[in-house]
């Protein structure tokens, strides 16, 4: 099977704001394995990039890098895994919801580690940073 694994660099959070994709990475797997084959390309947003975003002073590519170490990831991850995701649509009278459940790995007793309190608390205020930065909340749920 044919996969593309792609990352993209932007000039800042948040769309809301004017914010466009300034480089695009993508690297090829065939029966998951790297074949050495990508895209790289870098677009004229047409705006500046926000202050304290450094894209361009890099020894590597940062979305073909990145690109590369997320095909890494999902490799490790997913072990031989064919797919990742096995997606089931529920229709009830007043909702349509889509489910997602996660293949599974056979794993001889898995280790399933909870965040702690701490952790939770960490991940909150970074998604309040996150949504106050774009100026909207994308976790919250209606």
């Amino acid at each position: 099977m044919r996969q593309i694994v792609l990352d993209t660099e932007t000039t800042g959070i948040g769309h809301e704001h004017g914010h466009r994709v300034i480089e695009i990475g993508c690297v090829e797997l065939f029966d998951r394995k790297l074949t050495g084959k990508h895209f790289h390309v870098y677009l004229n947003p047409q705006r500046q990039v926000d202050e304290g975003i450094d894209h361009f002073n890099r020894d590597l590519h940062g979305a073909l890098l990145d690109a590369e170490i997320l095909a890494y990831v999902y490799l490790a991850m997913t072990g031989g895994q064919t797919s990742l995701f096995a997606e089931v649509e529920e229709t009830s009278i007043h909702t349509k919801t889509k489910v997602q459940e996660v293949a599974a790995l056979n794993l001889i007793n898995p280790i399933v580690l909870p965040a702690n309190t701490e952790e939770i608390e960490l991940h909150q205020d970074f998604v309040g940073f996150l949504s106050k930065k774009s100026g909207v909340n994308h976790w919250e749920e209606n």
